[in-house]
């Protein structure tokens, strides 16, 4: 059954209100990605040598600097990662660690490592 996740909140659309919920979330992801995803979020954090997936081979997490991710680039596609996980792998589902808005600051922040979208490609 489709998991029915909401629409993404206004102050993402404005940069004035969404500079300071990024800052949010970059506290977010010192607490909750900096062990698989290291501090400078290139994949390569302190758990990296017990990463295993559901089959038992290693497991890298991804590097969140890349223009663009398997599961979409978009902060709305980080939500989902961050609410319902990744299956098979040690990307756990936040939706019980974190809530809502912190799940949405923390998308917010994971979108700004990343550079720009460019047409074409």
């Amino acid at each position: 059954m489709p998991v029915k996740l909401p629409e993404p909140p206004a102050w993402l659309a404005k940069e004035s209100e969404s500079a300071p919920r990024v800052a949010k979330g970059r506290s977010s992801f010192a607490l909750a990605c900096v062990p698989c995803h290291g501090d400078r979020a290139d994949g390569k954090g302190s758990a990296l040598a017990e990463l295993k997936d559901a089959w038992g081979d290693p497991a890298l997490p991804a590097d969140l600097r890349l223009p663009a991710f398997r599961n979409g680039r978009s902060p709305a596609d980080v939500f989902r990662v961050l609410t319902l996980g990744i299956h098979g792998t040690p990307m756990a589902s936040f939706a019980e660690a974190l809530t809502e808005e912190q799940r949405w600051e923390l998308a917010a922040f994971i979108s700004t490592l990343r550079p720009p979208a460019t047409a074409g490609k």
